[in-house]
């Protein structure tokens, strides 16, 4: 059935038992059955599907009560321990703004998360997670003697500031170097200069590591966008910041391929 639950597993046969890693849960949006009737496709995607219908909560208040409000209108399905599909952190209670305009649920929890300086995502036990971005080095590690090949490395332009729009036309620009690229930030719900502040601060630290990682492994399925990971290469080690990973299992093996944005210290 459409949006029927998908939970997803990975297994590995060690020695005479098979140890299995949790994948994520995932919901059906899309299936297709040959007439031959030997093999069948799917696709399922995160709780998101859920969520592309008009906002309609409260207009004005604090992140935390916005953000909450727009996971309670989006009636995610309650997980089978009767744990709600969502968690917003505490600290988006610091932190108000005022909606204007329409916006899907999706759009609201989007600006939400980008006003306050924080990530979005579905954890793997099917949970959507509002709060700021983990700092801590995960155990997860790339040597070389798993790497199909040698990690690429691309150095972006350098940034030279950040500009941040809010209220009605103004904008608060963060100068980060004398040359190199302007990023632009518009979000509706940035209406302070304070608030404008904050955010091109957190980019500007976000962006200032201009080194990106991409390589392929032979995978293990516990790496997930947003950990930070361990990546040797034959001329360093690197912590990385992981933001796109791809599993496959083409030709039999567990193939992986990952990007990334080395981390900068300081």
């Amino acid at each position: 059935m459409e949006r029927q639950e998908i939970v997803v597993k990975y297994g590995m046969t060690v020695g005479n038992t098979t140890e299995w890693i949790d994948g994520g849960h995932f919901w059906l949006s899309g299936w297709s059955t040959p007439a031959n009737g030997i093999e069948a496709s799917f696709t399922a995607r995160d709780v998101i599907e859920f969520m592309n219908e008009k906002y309609t909560g409260p207009v004005s208040g604090t992140l935390y009560s916005i953000a909450t409000a727009a996971f309670q209108q989006a009636d995610l399905p309650i997980s089978d321990t009767g744990q709600v599909r969502y968690w917003v952190d505490n600290r988006l209670s610091q932190y108000s703004t005022t909606i204007e305009g329409e916006n899907t649920i999706a759009e609201v929890l989007q600006k939400v998360a980008h006003m306050a300086c924080c990530v979005l995502f579905q954890d793997r036990d099917g949970i959507m997670r509002l709060e700021p971005r983990g700092e801590m080095l995960t155990d997860y590690e790339i040597p070389q003697d798993i790497s199909y090949s040698h990690p690429e490395f691309e150095i972006t332009k350098p940034l030279k500031a950040v500009e941040v729009s809010y209220g009605a036309g103004e904008s608060y620009v963060l100068p980060v170097n004398t040359s190199g690229e302007v990023q632009t930030l518009d979000d509706d719900f940035i209406q302070s200069r304070s608030d404008a502040q904050r955010v091109a601060e957190a980019t500007a630290a976000l962006l200032k590591g201009r080194k990106t990682i991409s390589g392929e492994y032979r995978a293990d399925p516990r790496m997930d966008a947003l950990d930070i990971i361990t990546v040797q290469s034959k001329f360093a080690t690197n912590q990385v910041v992981v933001s796109e990973v791809e599993y496959s299992t083409t030709g039999g093996g567990f193939h992986g391929r990952f990007t990334g944005r080395l981390v900068q210290n300081g």
